[in-house]
C-alpha cells in the first residue's frame, strides 16, 4: 500500500461539516428566529413576501431588492431566494442604498453565503457591513455584525489549520480576538457576553491548538474582572454544571461487587435476611402442622405409637 502524499492537504476540502461549523450555523439560525417578532405568523410572513415580491417587479426600483431578501430571510435563513436575491442586489441595487442600508445588505448577505459554506466570502461581506456601520449603525447593529465576524474569522481559523496555512490562521486568529473584545464591549446583557464567550471558545477547540481557547480565555477573564456582575453569574453556572455532572455521574457509578452492595445498603439487606429467616421458619412451621393431616400413613410409619 503506497504511503498518503505529503501534499495531500492542498486538495483536502475543508470540514463543512464538522461538529463546530454546524453548531455556529445552528447559532446563526438560532438569532434569525429569535429576532422574528413572538405573535407572527408564518402567513403574515409569507405575506410580506408577497408584497415585497410585487415591489420589486420589473426591477423599477432595485433598492426594494433589500425588503425581498430581508423578508425571504426572516421566514428561513437557509431559504436559497435570499441568497440569489441578495447575489442580485449587491450587483444592482447596494451603491443607491443608504450608508445604513448598505450594511444591512453586507450583513445578510454575509449570513446567506455562511449557511452555504462559502466562508472567506462571508467573511469580505461581514467586513463591508462593519465598514457601512461604523459610519451609520446602532450599537445594536455593530454587536450583530462583531458577532458575524467572529464566527467568520473562528471558522476561517479552523480551515487555515485544516489546510496548514499557519501563517493565514494566525492573521485569522489575531482578527478573530479582536472581534471578541469589540463583541463583549456591545454587550447590553451579561448572558449575552456568556453566550459568545462559550461558543466561540467551543468552535477555537476544533482547531487542535490548544493555545486558541488558552487565548480566548485571557481575554475572557480580564473582561470577567472588570465586570464582576458578569463574573459572578459565569461563577454560578460554572458551579450549576459541575453539581449536575457530579449528580450525573454519581448515578451513573454502580457499586463494584457485594460486598459494596452491603456497604451501602445495609438496612435494606438486614431486612432481607429476616425476610428470609422468616419465611423459613413459617414453611417449618406449616410443614409441622399440616404433614399428619395430609399423610396420615407416612406419620405411622415416620412417628410410630409407643406401645401401652
Amino acid at each position: 500500500m503506497s504511503s498518503p502524499s505529503p501534499f495531500a492537504w492542498l486538495w483536502t476540502p475543508v470540514d463543512t461539516d464538522s461538529k463546530a461549523i454546524q453548531q455556529l450555523k445552528s447559532d446563526w439560525l438560532a438569532d434569525n428566529a429569535a429576532s422574528r417578532p413572538e405573535d407572527v405568523t408564518r402567513k403574515e410572513l409569507e405575506k410580506n413576501i408577497s408584497l415585497a415580491e410585487e415591489a420589486v417587479e420589473g426591477l423599477k426600483d432595485p433598492t426594494k431588492l433589500l425588503d425581498l431578501a430581508e423578508a425571504y430571510g426572516i421566514l428561513s435563513a437557509k431559504d436559497k431566494r435570499c441568497l440569489d436575491t441578495c447575489e442580485l442586489m449587491m450587483q444592482v441595487a447596494v451603491p443607491f442604498l443608504e450608508r445604513k442600508r448598505q450594511g444591512d445588505a453586507h450583513q445578510l448577505y454575509g449570513r446567506c453565503l455562511f449557511l452555504v459554506g462559502r466562508f472567506a466570502d462571508s467573511l469580505r461581506a461581514l467586513q463591508r457591513a462593519k465598514e457601512c456601520y461604523k459610519e451609520q449603525g446602532s450599537s445594536a447593529l455593530r454587536r450583530v455584525n462583531n458577532i458575524g465576524l467572529l464566527r467568520a474569522y473562528a471558522v476561517i481559523r479552523l480551515a487555515a489549520f485544516a489546510r496548514a496555512f499557519e501563517s493565514q490562521a494566525l492573521g485569522m486568529w489575531k482578527e478573530a480576538t479582536k472581534r471578541l473584545e469589540v463583541a463583549l464591549t456591545l454587550c447590553e446583557s451579561k448572558d449575552d457576553a456568556i453566550m459568545i464567550y462559550t461558543n466561540s471558545k467551543n468552535t477555537l477547540e476544533g482547531t487542535g491548538n490548544a493555545r486558541d481557547a488558552e487565548m480566548f480565555d485571557d481575554i475572557w477573564f480580564v473582561h470577567l474582572d472588570l465586570n464582576p456582575e458578569t463574573k459572578a453569574l459565569f461563577e454560578n453556572y460554572n458551579a450549576m454544571g459541575e453539581n449536575l455532572m457530579k449528580n450525573y455521574a454519581h448515578k451513573d457509578e454502580g457499586p463494584e461487587n457485594w460486598s459494596d452492595v452491603i456497604k451501602e445498603n445495609k438496612g435494606a439487606v438486614g431486612l432481607m435476611i429476616l425476610a428470609i429467616v422468616a419465611y423459613f421458619v413459617i414453611v417449618y412451621y406449616i410443614f409441622i402442622m399440616f404433614w399428619p393431616v395430609l399423610f396420615p400413613k407416612v406419620k405411622s410409619v415416620m412417628f410410630p405409637k409407643s406401645p401401652t
